[in-house]
């Protein structure tokens, strides 16, 4: 199963006690429709909720590498009324007849002295408007930025990323260790073709995905990774823009145990406190160490297709002994 993040920074929130008291400043905005009419002593919720009666306090949960977090889990329940409230007779419908619901799980969390909230709504259509509009009202919440590029993926970290994987050992750092097992695909801007590239017996298939990217300069939009970080191993498919889908099925390790609801909660902490940010740390740090520049990016580009030209030599070389 996917789970889809939507992140978010509140650039004017100070920290999860903050956010705490912003959510319960707006548990209740509950209103009548304007446009359309509407029964008396009626209204349409619009409420951060705790998730099993808790309270919309600061929570902490520990991994099963013995790690605690701090964090806020709660629901956003926005209710909206329908175009058509009334039957033929004029007399309203029942109140499921004429009220549309939303509804998303959202986690609040601290990284780098701000705090960031994760929705867990695709980042396309108008779930996102929605709650966006109806319960981050900017006189409780201040501003708020959607897909920060705190969390951007440059396109260069994605053939760094590549090159880490092609070049044999896959590691991108020692320390914590990461290691890129396997990239099962991804989608560039006018292609959205997967290609699966899931080890050495199919670098050939990784190798020519790979190619046809670079030549048809088509940047990337996204990479499905399936990372180990320390001993934990993850596949997440990782936007250029920050949005994640985490593959919790293939999840396997020993950070989160518990009940579904915790384990999506780790599993979202640890990608966007831990590995996105280390991706990012490592990139800088190897460009700043001419470990990865223009050069060598060319240089990748190059040995690629050399490998695809050799390949392809000699399976025809093979076919000519063989007539």
């Amino acid at each position: 199963m996917a789970i889809s993040v939507t992140i978010l920074k509140l650039d004017r929130v100070e920290n999860l006690e903050d956010a705490s008291r912003k959510l319960l400043a707006g548990s209740r905005l509950d209103v009548r429709p304007d446009r359309v009419e509407w029964p008396i002593n009626d209204y349409l919720q619009r409420r951060w909720r705790g998730h099993d009666n808790q309270p919309l306090g600061v929570n902490e949960i520990t991994s099963g590498t013995e790690e605690t977090f701090r964090y806020i889990y709660v629901n956003a329940f926005v209710e909206r009324a329908k175009r058509v409230v009334k039957d033929d007779q004029g007399n309203f419908l029942n109140r499921p007849d004429r009220v549309n619901t939303i509804t998303a799980d959202a986690l609040f969390f601290e990284h780098n002295n701000s705090v960031y909230c994760g929705l867990y709504i695709s980042n396309r259509g108008t779930k996102l408007n929605t709650i966006m509009k109806d319960l981050f009202k900017e006189e409780i919440w201040g501003n708020i930025t959607v897909l920060p590029t705190d969390y951007h993926i440059l396109d260069d970290t994605y053939y760094w990323i590549l090159n880490k994987f092609l070049s044999g050992n896959r590691i991108i750092s020692e320390n914590p260790f990461m290691r890129v097992e396997t990239f099962t695909g991804y989608t560039g801007t006018s292609s959205d073709e997967a290609h699966s590239m899931t080890g050495e017996g199919e670098r050939i298939s990784a190798m020519l995905g790979t190619l046809a990217f670079i030549f048809s300069n088509d940047p990337f939009k996204s990479l499905k990774l399936h990372i180990t970080f320390d001993e934990e191993r993850l596949l997440f498919n990782l936007a250029s823009n920050g949005y994640v889908e985490i593959i919790e099925n293939d999840y396997d390790g020993r950070f989160c145990i518990g009940t579904d609801d915790q384990i999506k909660i780790l599993l979202t902490l640890l990608i966007y406190k831990k590995v996105i940010p280390h991706i990012g740390e490592t990139y800088q740090q190897a460009l700043d160490s001419d470990e990865w520049s223009t050069e060598k990016r060319t240089e990748f580009i190059r040995e690629t297709g050399n490998g695809i030209i050799d390949r392809v030599q000699r399976e025809l070389d093979e076919l000519d002994l063989n007539l």
